[in-house]
């Protein structure tokens, strides 16, 4: 049930993841770009994907752009705790940084106006890494980043990266970046969001570990194309739920 939609999100997950200058060389007059230095999009002691409530959820920081949703019927499926009417007003709001190693944690969010009412979706993955835990002998991947699928690859053309809530896992997608010929390359980028819902059940999800670590049973949501990024997209039976164009690259990524 996505009733959580309503921005609801378990303190369990929140715990667990602990403008462009232009010089002038005078000698051959040869425009040499400077890199752009680009401020936290956030306060720099709350950085994004420490909670829903917390001083860095805040869709004023990243970078907010609309989202088209491919149609009703996969929206209705992703929202899955009641039926959508004329949902409008859908945006999407990218907030991550580098928490080493060229792994991108933070948040993504999802809202959307309805009868109504506001809805607001927080996808989470964690700044931490996987610690050690009694497992009865399963404790698998320790020392890990909790963002550890989630990076820039095919010569940091393309993304994908895991986020989850308490219903389910979506995996952000960018496959286009606009080049807008101001010496930012890549200023802009182009994707999709794809979801997958938790198997209905009565037995809770471990703090121990999110769900792209988690091998077998309802909290699964591994992906083997987004951990081994042999294809853009996601497999293992997630489903594209809409896309987006326009999202600063800088602002949501915090470069």
């Amino acid at each position: 049930m996505r009733n959580a939609k309503l921005i609801l999100v378990l303190a369990a997950l929140a715990l667990l993841g602990v403008g462009c200058a232009k010089e002038m060389k005078a000698s051959d007059n040869t425009a040499v770009v400077t890199p752009p230095v680009v401020n936290p999009t956030f306060p720099t002691n709350a950085p994004p994907g420490q909670g829903q409530g917390s001083a860095g959820d805040n869709w004023a920081y990243g970078n907010t752009v609309a989202f088209q949703p491919d149609s009703l019927d996969i929206f209705n499926t992703y929202v899955a705790s009641h039926p959508l009417n004329n949902p409008t007003n859908v945006k999407l709001n990218v907030n991550l940084i580098d928490v080493g190693n060229g792994k991108f944690a933070g948040q993504v969010k999802l809202a959307y106006d309805d009868a109504g009412q506001h809805y607001e979706g927080y996808f989470v993955a964690g700044s931490g890494t996987n610690q050690s835990f009694s497992s009865m002998g399963t404790n698998r991947d320790v020392g890990l980043f909790h963002a550890e699928y989630n990076y820039w690859f095919n010569n940091n053309t393309n993304f994908s990266g895991y986020f989850q809530d308490n219903y389910g896992a979506i995996v952000l997608v960018i496959d286009q970046i606009v080049n807008q010929g101001d010496g930012q390359s890549g200023a802009y980028v182009s994707g999709s969001v794809w979801f997958k819902n938790f198997t209905k059940t009565m037995a809770p999800q471990g703090t121990e570990r999110y769900c792209w670590f988690i091998y077998d049973g309802p909290y699964n949501c591994r992906s083997q194309t987004v951990m081994d990024k042999s294809n853009v997209y996601p497999s293992n039976s997630y489903r594209r739920l809409g896309t987006f164009t326009g999202l600063s690259r800088l602002k949501a990524f915090n470069q």
